[in-house]
């Protein structure tokens, strides 16, 4: 009898063993250098004895890192040009983030041109199923033939003090899979300009979901600069905002963007194509819509047509539920400053207008206007506008 005690006692203590054992795994530290920091690829090769473990024995590429971290691991990156292409597909835990850095201050940039595989640039994906709990920070990304960065089923997503500059297309695409979702992903302190400016068309610099209404849930934009998208390219309505959440609302929602700074692109500073539970709070947007069309008589300006909608801030729904805009400013824009069409719940407080053109085709010359039900706007100004503060078409 006894020694049937002891051997579940054994069983048992040794189960107990190797799940405290897996939980304590000490974490690891890998580095990356692809030539001691100086940013030379030449002679620089991972068929080395190097364990990537101190600065003295780095990888030589970023993915040999992405490929070697576990639950818990943290990778810093030399600074250099890091000419290749990189995914991101092994997941952490919500207490053991897997975090990917650069390191100190140095300039670490992942550069597009001459790299091979993928047209992404930096993708953040596994086709087996979610990627979870990435914290991806103090980086450029540059020079895509297609989107900078994407990101397709990743849950859980931390990206902080990016660059993400001169991708042909999409600078940070946000994206899910027909049979998953992206959410909980936050995008804070980064910068994004000059993305998305093909020829025959352009492309936003963060698009978040698609028309075919994929997944895309809970993110938060805050501190960010978007800028210069979609310059100088033939768009339409759909492309070439600096921020282009689209879906429906089922299936794209609760989105915040907060001191979010937007201008000088191509079409609107934000244009919302369907989606519920949005905010747009402390923001400002200015200038957009500059790929405008003159005409002009004796070098006098007679008329002037837009490629792109132009709007500061527009939220177009079919309909769209629950849309607030606190606290923010959007001036100099081509089309109106705000417009929301065909809401269901909308909120408009403390916002300053001014100084729009509102001409969007020209059935829109205001500078705020809002069409729907249970519409509230409390505390707005909107002056200097191209022909009216406030549009007729308000339904409160």
């Amino acid at each position: 009898m006894k020694s049937k005690i002891f051997i579940v006692f054994l069983v048992t203590f040794s189960i107990i063993y190797l799940a405290l054992s897996s939980s304590l795994a000490i974490a690891k530290t890998y580095y990356v250098d692809n030539n001691l920091g100086n940013g030379l690829q030449s002679g620089c090769s991972d068929n080395n004895n190097n364990n990537g473990l101190t600065l003295q024995s780095p990888f030589c590429t970023i993915q040999k890192a992405a490929n070697s971290v576990q639950a818990g691991d943290t990778v810093y990156i030399r600074g250099g040009d890091y000419n290749e292409r990189i995914t991101i597909s092994k997941s952490g835990t919500i207490s053991n983030h897997i975090a990917i850095s650069g390191y100190n201050n140095e300039n670490v940039v992942i550069d597009g041109q001459n790299s091979i595989g993928s047209p992404n640039l930096f993708l953040i994906k596994n086709t087996a199923g979610p990627v979870q709990y990435i914290d991806i920070s103090k980086m450029i990304i540059e020079n895509s033939v297609q989107n900078g960065m994407y990101v397709v089923d990743g849950q859980y997503i931390t990206l902080n003090n990016l660059i993400i500059k001169d991708n042909l297309d999409v600078g940070l695409n946000l994206l899910s899979s027909s049979t998953g979702s992206t959410h909980d992903v936050t995008i804070k302190n980064c910068y994004i300009f000059r993305n998305g400016n093909v020829p025959t068309h352009g492309d936003p610099g963060l698009k978040i979901g698609a028309q075919e209404a994929f997944n895309v849930y809970n993110i938060l934009v805050e501190n960010c600069v978007i800028h210069d998208n979609a310059v100088g390219s033939g768009h339409d309505g759909d492309h070439g905002d600096g921020i282009n959440p689209t879906g429906n609302s089922s299936n794209v929602h609760d989105l915040t963007f907060k001191k979010v700074v937007s201008f000088h692109n191509g079409a609107s500073g934000i244009g919302v194509r369907m989606g519920k539970n949005i905010l747009v709070e402390d923001s400002i947007f200015f200038d957009n819509n500059i790929n405008v069309d003159e005409q002009k008589a004796n070098g006098n300006l007679i008329n002037q047509t837009a490629q792109g909608e132009g709007h500061g801030i527009r939220f177009a729904f079919d309909p769209g539920q629950n849309i607030t805009v606190l606290g923010s400013i959007s001036f100099n824009n081509f089309g109106p400053g705000i417009t929301l069409d065909n809401m269901h719940v909308g909120v408009l407080y403390n916002n300053l207008v001014y100084g729009n053109n509102g001409n969007n085709g020209g059935n829109r010359r205001v500078g705020l206007t809002a069409q729907g039900e249970y519409l509230s706007l409390r505390n707005n100004i909107a002056y200097n506008n191209n022909i009216s503060g406030f549009g007729k078409d308000l339904d409160l």
